[in-house]
């Protein structure tokens, strides 16, 4: 056990081969997070993000200490950042870590935060997430959803996972503002019906009606497919409307973090 000045406590780990850090290298892996239910961030501004919205954080690691302590300090209380496990890594634990090319040099372990569960009520905005497989798409989703005023987002299982490290950095710290559930299609789908929420997809049918004629009242959900095969039938079947983005004749279609991303925005028109 090291100090930091002012007697902060500061752990040091210094081998690769800890066994601490073995658990931390197994958050890079669906797998480990799924088994230890949490997950790892890898810089500033995503560490900056969780303090400021008092996410459960369990470890900061920095190979540099002192001066990434000292450039939060200025922004947060000592006694809070010192309620944190703050741990110096060598070198080498910290390339072991890291999955950018530029050296973010701070880590933090953060407890998940996901539910089977979740509520509805008049004011309802649910982005629906059934397939998404492609991590940039899923973070742009989600730092859309956050933008566009719609902070409850549904995972249907077979999404790519949302702590995956690439898609915490392409969300930017979206994360933090998002309520996030997950679990059987088909049982979401009778809770909304119950609760008198329109459901809107993304498919192309013969009776889609254009992205911009749709009304979007409150409570809603608005469903976006896998970037291949689209919604799946469960959605199809739980759709009230379909809706399609009025292109140009030369493009036949979006990648869905673009098409996603201008329903949200058309929708957050409607009060």
């Amino acid at each position: 056990m090291a100090f930091r000045g002012g007697g902060i406590p500061l752990i040091e780990i210094t081998s690769i081969q800890n066994a601490q850090v073995k658990q931390w290298k197994k958050l890079k892996t669906a797998k480990g997070r799924r088994q230890q239910s949490l997950y790892l961030v890898e810089g500033p501004h995503l560490l900056d993000e969780a303090l400021k919205t008092g996410q459960k954080i369990e470890w900061i690691m920095t190979s540099q200490a002192e001066e990434v302590f000292s450039n939060f300090a200025q922004k947060y209380d000592e006694e809070v950042l010192n309620s944190y496990r703050w741990v110096h890594i060598s070198e080498e634990i910290r390339k072991e870590l890291s999955a950018t090319v530029t050296d973010q040099n701070v880590f933090a372990v953060i407890e998940k935060s996901i539910s089977q569960d979740f509520t509805v009520d008049a004011k309802s905005r649910f982005l629906v997430l059934d397939g998404i497989q492609d991590p940039g798409n899923m973070g742009t989703l989600l730092r859309s959803a956050v933008a566009f005023g719609f902070h409850q987002v549904f995972l249907s299982p077979d999404c790519v996972d949302i702590y995956n490290d690439k898609v915490l950095r392409s969300g930017q710290g979206a994360h933090y503002y998002l309520q996030f559930s997950t679990g059987d299609l088909e049982t979401f789908y009778a809770k909304l019906k119950e609760e008198g929420v329109v459901v809107y997809t993304t498919a192309l049918t013969k009776d889609s009606i254009s992205s911009d004629q749709a009304s979007y009242r409150s409570p809603l959900a608005l469903v976006l497919g896998n970037e291949g095969k689209g919604v799946s039938k469960v959605s199809q079947t739980a759709s009230d409307k379909n809706i399609l983005i009025p292109m140009s004749t030369s493009i036949d279609s979006l990648n869905v973090g673009v098409a996603g991303s201008i329903l949200l925005y058309q929708a957050s028109l409607v009060k």
